[in-house]
């Protein structure tokens, strides 16, 4: 699957991405709808590498922070969700906590 380059447009990746993967076979609607996820899976990784930086000390001590909150049920949705970006963000780095 086709990764959005670091200084691709939107408009260019999604026309780069749909006919990658409707040559693997992938339906039509099915190839639009993999691209603006991944794109948007994209954005959102960035705003955390913004706040973030290259801190992963910071995002582990933030994501062990919500982790403790959730278990004490004191977690809101935003917390929640933040939770799981950090999840998949460390993931996508390679680092497993």
């Amino acid at each position: 699957m086709p990764k959005p380059r670091s200084s691709e447009s939107k408009d260019d990746y999604i026309q780069r991405c749909i006919p990658i993967l409707v040559k693997e076979g992938k339906p039509q609607d099915q190839a639009v709808a993999i691209c603006y996820s991944m794109w948007k899976q994209k954005n959102e990784n960035t705003l955390i590498e913004k706040y973030i930086g290259e801190n992963i000390d910071k995002a582990k001590k933030e994501l062990a922070f919500l982790k403790k909150s959730e278990k004490m049920k004191k977690i809101t949705d935003a917390g929640k969700k933040r939770k799981e970006k950090l999840e998949d963000y460390l993931v996508s780095k390679g680092i497993f906590d």
